[in-house]
């Protein structure tokens, strides 16, 4: 059986740590294997800048350096090995875990970025912040980077520690939804996960004056009638390619949200008053513009899932 390959990036951080007990709770052991990648500078860029100016090693007044790199590297590789015995009680075969500690090439997040197309991978997997105290590893800044810059790899940011045991799957009715719904299955086929597929509509812009008259009524009902038959075909083939795939019939709801403000928003409160710890979406949907790497729902979400994995499918 072909295993997925998920690419982790990791940094030394407790976020980057959490995404991995989360990653090795939420995916099937048997159906995956992972990569554990760590991007740094062994050296700080400054002495490098000197050596190049000084064309020689310096003096043993900075020997001390020599003791930190071997410190870092150190600390590195036990992080590392804390993190391959997650996965390895999580029920994954040894052989099944890769540890890649590198040094920084053309950055942290092109380094990544580059791994990630050039493995096949069906994954990449980055913590939303870093709270590292080893210096030059990946940090936010370098999960927004992914996030702008990946291309077909769906990636998944992951905030605080989510719960694994429900998931959000938030469509609108475009056919790029479809691919989000594929991705679910791909991952989850029979694994007993638990699946809302969620529609949030937003209201119909009358003025206030138009909003507040009686007369406004049959045309917000209209609407609404509208809307849940356009995303009603949504859901009914959305669920068919689920069972297809492997999910449990009884195991997938469907919920629409309409007359809703802001999407995001609604997604958002959706997933904290359902307790899903998981969220998936599109990067682009009906709105989506050719020049705009993701559509704006896409990164409202990314502001406001906290406390969340979101996964980012292309």
């Amino acid at each position: 059986m072909n295993r997925l390959k998920i690419l982790l990036a990791l940094d030394g951080s407790g976020q980057s740590m959490e995404a991995a007990r989360y990653i090795s709770r939420i995916l099937p052991p048997g159906r995956i294997r992972v990569v554990l990648m760590m991007v740094f500078t062994r050296m700080p860029e400054a002495y490098w800048d000197v050596i190049k100016e000084n064309h020689s090693p310096l003096e043993e007044g900075f020997l001390p350096l020599v003791g930190r790199v071997y410190e870092r590297e150190k600390a590195a590789e036990a992080f590392m090995e804390e993190a391959r015995e997650i996965f390895i009680k999580a029920g994954l075969k040894p052989d099944a875990i890769s540890v890649d500690i590198r040094d920084k090439k053309l950055g942290i997040a092109r380094d990544i970025l580059a791994e990630a197309e050039r493995g096949n991978c069906r994954a990449v997997v980055v913590g939303r912040t870093g709270r590292s105290k080893m210096k030059d590893l990946v940090a936010g800044s370098v999960a927004h980077k992914i996030v702008q810059q990946i291309g077909d790899v769906p990636v998944w940011v992951v905030d605080g520690a989510p719960d694994p045991e429900k998931i959000l799957v938030a469509l609108d009715s475009s056919r790029a939804a479809l691919r989000v719904v594929d991705y679910v299955g791909e991952l989850f086929k029979d694994s007993g996960s638990v699946v809302t597929l969620f529609h949030a509509a937003r209201k119909l812009d009358f003025d206030s004056e138009e909003t507040e008259s009686n007369n406004d009524l049959p045309r917000e009902k209209a609407w609404i009638k509208l809307v849940e038959e356009k995303i009603g075909a949504v859901f009914v083939e959305s669920v068919d390619r689920l069972a297809k795939a492997g999910i449990d019939q009884r195991n997938i709801s469907i919920k629409i949200k309409p007359q809703v403000a802001s999407r995001a928003s609604a997604i958002i409160n959706e997933a904290r008053t359902g307790r899903y710890g998981t969220i998936f979406a599109g990067r682009r949907g009906l709105s989506q513009e050719n020049n705009l790497v993701m559509g704006r729902v896409t990164y409202k979400l990314i502001q406001l899932a906290r406390e969340k994995a979101l996964c980012i499918v292309d």
